[in-house]
């Protein structure tokens, strides 16, 4: 038999060749659904050459030439299809190349010891006082005051801040962008989040292998318009002595809680939400 034209062929190609024509017909629009550049330009390409082999090859073409060629064809999409897939597929959770993402997480060295030396502590429980706060944040002052180090990984530093029976503090520290930012997560004793939460800022690097501030960022502004000027701090005084605290210059508050380092305590409870 000898096809004529493509519509000649569609009516009377045999068993066999409906069976492919019907095969590739899916093939090719599932690739066209899945709405990739890749997969458009081979799909694309593909029809193109089907429609012109078939109108304009000689009528002496026998069947079985033709039946070769489509199966040719076809196992050529698939290949690229293939290639496509493993082109596309990254080999990070991140949306840009992995050198991209290790510049973003490459932290200043002094930032980076930092980190390690906060690290270094990872899973202890530490008791701390109020040392020092203005009238606007001594009732803080407390009959215990707990950090505990919980949670750590290569971007995260999670600190659990305990005020007696009050289990709603989580200090975040992450790497991000280049530096380190702080973030106060906030939770009720149910685990939702509060009304004010996940303020804080980013540390401008380099700061100090014992020292980072961080400055409040855009968000914080939004919820607190007025502790625009605020920033937290951690401090690693000693070998002996952590502080954290937050200054507001606009309105002269402060606060500093410093813990003992050197001797853990038992782990409060988990913190609410956690």
């Amino acid at each position: 038999m000898r096809l004529v034209s493509y519509t000649n062929c569609l009516k009377t190609a045999n068993y066999h060749k409906s069976i492919l024509r019907v095969t590739c017909k899916i093939s090719l629009f599932t690739i066209l659904a899945a709405q990739e550049d890749c997969y458009l330009f081979i799909c694309g390409s593909s029809i193109i050459y089907l429609c012109s082999f078939n109108r304009h090859r000689k009528n002496t073409m026998p069947m079985k030439s033709s039946m070769v060629q489509h199966l040719i064809l076809l196992a050529i999409v698939l290949l690229f299809v293939s290639a496509c897939n493993e082109e596309e597929t990254p080999d990070t959770p991140f949306e840009y190349a992995p050198e991209e993402a290790a510049a973003l997480m490459d932290l200043a060295p002094e930032q980076r010891t930092f980190w390690n030396n906060i690290q270094e502590h990872c899973g202890n429980a530490y008791e701390g006082i109020l040392a020092d706060a203005t009238p606007y944040y001594e009732p803080f002052d407390a009959d215990q005051i707990i950090i505990h180090i919980r949670d750590c990984t290569d971007t995260l530093t999670h600190i659990s801040l305990h005020i007696d029976d009050d289990h709603s503090r989580n200090l975040l520290l992450t790497k991000v962008d280049g530096t380190l930012r702080l973030k106060h997560d906030h939770r009720n004793e149910d685990g939702t989040e509060e009304e004010i939460t996940q303020y804080g800022g980013d540390a401008p690097s380099p700061g100090l292998e014992t020292r980072q501030i961080f400055e409040a960022d855009e968000h914080t502004t939004q919820i607190l318009p007025d502790r625009f000027d605020n920033f937290w701090f951690i401090d690693i005084m000693d070998d002996e002595t952590l502080a954290y605290g937050v200054h507001w210059p606009k309105h002269g508050h402060s606060i500093r809680m410093e813990f003992d380092i050197s001797t853990p305590v038992d782990e409060p409870p988990a913190p609410w939400g956690y």
